[in-house]
């Protein structure tokens, strides 16, 4: 190739003379020199009628931030999973304070039984299970699951308040009174 091309073409390229390249580089800015310019640009702001960047009012700055995501989040958790466990625990404290003498309980292991004794300062209560009463046991007041009737024959619902007195013959839901094979009632 001719030397001549060589040397039009890299001027054509750089822009420069082929000769003058240490020229060419001395005039560019320092690295420092850029870095200073590009800060003293952001500082000035740009054009004189240019809007502020960033949020106009407060609400903007609100919904800008997760907080109030995550507050809406736990606000929500707390509603459905704490308010309803603490109602529960205050009706299962307010069922087991209630124990007196001649209630009907059923505990959690399915035993129906009547309160013998139950002191209001014992965390264990008699249970008498046969309609005979020579059959008791001791359980831990923690284990009593429902109460069924009052000892003043107030039937209770499932709720553990105060209901509506069961007639006799009207089968509930879920109950269904136990015949023997002449169509009779029979007792448990």
């Amino acid at each position: 190739m001719d030397p001549i091309f060589i040397e039009k073409a890299n001027e054509f390229l750089t822009g420069t003379p082929v000769g003058r390249a240490s020229d060419w580089a001395a005039r560019l800015a320092s690295p420092d020199t850029w870095i200073t310019q590009a800060m003293l640009l952001a500082q000035d702001g740009g054009a004189e009628g240019a809007k502020p960047v960033g949020p106009q009012n407060i609400w903007e700055a609100f919904f800008a931030s997760p907080l109030p995501l995550i507050a809406g989040l736990a606000m929500i958790w707390y509603v459905t999973w704490f308010l309803p466990e603490k109602r529960k625990r205050q009706n299962e404290t307010n069922l087991l304070a209630s124990l007196t003498k001649n209630d009907r309980v059923v505990t959690i292991g399915g035993l129906h039984g009547t309160v013998v004794s139950a002191t209001a300062d014992s965390d264990v209560i008699t249970l008498k299970i046969d309609e005979a009463g020579t059959t008791r046991i001791k359980v831990n007041r923690s284990a009593v699951a429902a109460i069924t009737e009052h000892a003043k024959g107030k039937p209770l619902g499932k709720d553990g308040k105060p209901g509506t007195a069961q007639q006799p013959g009207k089968v509930t839901r879920g109950e269904s009174p136990s015949k023997n094979a002449s169509g009779e009632e029979s007792s448990d």
